[in-house]
Protein backbone atom coordinates (compact mmCIF):
# COMPACT_ATOMS: atom_id res chain seq x y z
CA UNK A 1 0.00 0.00 0.00
CA UNK A 2 1.64 3.69 -0.77
CA UNK A 3 0.64 6.33 1.27
CA UNK A 4 -0.41 9.55 0.35
CA UNK A 5 -0.39 13.25 1.93
CA UNK A 6 -4.05 14.03 1.66
CA UNK A 7 -3.75 17.91 2.04
CA UNK A 8 -2.98 17.32 -2.29
CA UNK A 9 -6.20 16.11 -2.50
CA UNK A 10 -9.77 17.88 -2.00
CA UNK A 11 -11.86 16.78 0.14
CA UNK A 12 -14.46 15.09 -1.96
CA UNK A 13 -11.43 13.13 -3.58
CA UNK A 14 -10.95 11.47 -0.30
CA UNK A 15 -12.86 8.27 1.38
CA UNK A 16 -13.41 8.43 4.73
CA UNK A 17 -16.35 6.26 5.12
CA UNK A 18 -17.89 2.92 3.50
CA UNK A 19 -21.47 1.20 2.98
CA UNK A 20 -21.31 -2.70 3.67
CA UNK A 21 -24.68 -4.76 3.46
CA UNK A 22 -26.02 -6.72 6.64
CA UNK A 23 -27.61 -10.05 5.80
CA UNK A 24 -28.97 -10.02 9.12
CA UNK A 25 -31.01 -6.31 9.05
CA UNK A 26 -31.09 -6.30 5.29
CA UNK A 27 -29.91 -2.44 5.34
CA UNK A 28 -26.96 -0.72 4.16
CA UNK A 29 -24.58 0.89 7.33
CA UNK A 30 -22.12 3.63 6.40
CA UNK A 31 -19.07 2.64 8.11
CA UNK A 32 -15.98 5.12 9.19
CA UNK A 33 -12.98 3.65 7.82
CA UNK A 34 -9.57 3.33 10.07
CA UNK A 35 -7.87 4.76 7.17
CA UNK A 36 -8.52 6.98 4.46
CA UNK A 37 -8.75 6.20 0.78
CA UNK A 38 -8.95 7.93 -2.67
CA UNK A 39 -11.59 7.77 -4.86
CA UNK A 40 -11.06 6.40 -7.82
CA UNK A 41 -9.48 8.85 -10.48
CA UNK A 42 -8.74 11.34 -7.36
CA UNK A 43 -5.81 13.43 -8.44
CA UNK A 44 -3.90 16.11 -6.38
CA UNK A 45 -4.83 19.09 -7.03
CA UNK A 46 -4.05 21.23 -4.21
CA UNK A 47 -0.62 22.57 -4.01
CA UNK A 48 -0.07 25.09 -1.32
CA UNK A 49 3.72 26.13 -2.01
CA UNK A 50 3.00 26.72 -5.59
CA UNK A 51 1.28 29.44 -7.69
CA UNK A 52 -2.66 29.53 -7.73
CA UNK A 53 -3.14 28.53 -11.12
CA UNK A 54 -1.47 25.03 -10.69
CA UNK A 55 -4.19 24.07 -7.71
CA UNK A 56 -7.65 23.22 -9.25
CA UNK A 57 -10.83 23.54 -7.05
CA UNK A 58 -12.57 21.04 -8.01
CA UNK A 59 -12.54 17.20 -9.77
CA UNK A 60 -15.30 17.36 -12.50
CA UNK A 61 -14.63 13.56 -13.07
CA UNK A 62 -15.86 12.96 -9.55
CA UNK A 63 -18.95 14.72 -10.32
CA UNK A 64 -19.45 12.46 -12.88
CA UNK A 65 -18.77 9.60 -10.83
CA UNK A 66 -20.81 10.80 -8.19
CA UNK A 67 -24.42 11.41 -10.33
CA UNK A 68 -23.43 7.60 -11.58
CA UNK A 69 -23.41 6.25 -7.97
CA UNK A 70 -27.14 8.39 -7.07
CA UNK A 71 -28.88 7.02 -11.02
CA UNK A 72 -27.46 3.70 -9.18
CA UNK A 73 -28.74 4.01 -5.84
CA UNK A 74 -32.13 5.25 -7.05
CA UNK A 75 -32.51 2.21 -9.56
CA UNK A 76 -31.11 0.01 -6.85
CA UNK A 77 -34.19 1.13 -4.43
CA UNK A 78 -36.72 1.11 -7.18
CA UNK A 79 -35.51 -2.53 -7.53
CA UNK A 80 -35.93 -3.51 -4.16
CA UNK A 81 -39.49 -1.66 -3.49
CA UNK A 82 -40.94 -3.60 -6.73
CA UNK A 83 -39.70 -6.84 -5.28
CA UNK A 84 -41.00 -6.19 -1.76
CA UNK A 85 -43.95 -5.44 -2.95
CA UNK A 86 -44.05 -8.74 -5.28
CA UNK A 87 -43.37 -10.72 -2.59
CA UNK A 88 -46.07 -9.58 -0.59
CA UNK A 89 -48.48 -9.71 -3.00
CA UNK A 90 -47.23 -13.77 -3.60
CA UNK A 91 -47.43 -14.42 0.16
Amino acid sequence: MVSVCELHFAEEAIRRNTEVYDEKTRMKIDVLLKLCRLQKLAVPTIFPNCPKYISKSSNPARKCEQRWQRIENEHLQRSIQESTISKEEFE
